[in-house]
């Protein structure tokens, strides 16, 4: 029963991990095509102004930001 139970709750947090989405990409200046470092990346939800989680690029120009649940979601780029 005990391996039950166990099983049962590796395979439940293995479809809830799976059930986050993720955004990432990289920044670059459109006129140079050079990589921006430390611009802030904001997500929030879609009709909302609140920001929901942020990253800041690193020195390639690039971000990720995870552990968002299913929605519509705005990117916001400041520098």
């Amino acid at each position: 029963m005990n391996r039950f139970i166990v099983s049962f709750l590796l395979l439940l947090s293995t479809v809830c991990a799976f059930a986050q989405g993720t955004v990432k990409g990289r920044v670059i200046d459109k006129n140079t095509n050079e990589s921006l470092q430390f611009v802030n990346a904001m997500v929030s939800v879609e009709g909302q102004t609140k920001n929901l989680k942020g990253a800041i690029t690193d020195e390639n120009g690039t971000f990720n930001i995870s552990g968002l649940p299913n929605g519509k979601y705005v990117l916001t780029l400041s520098y």
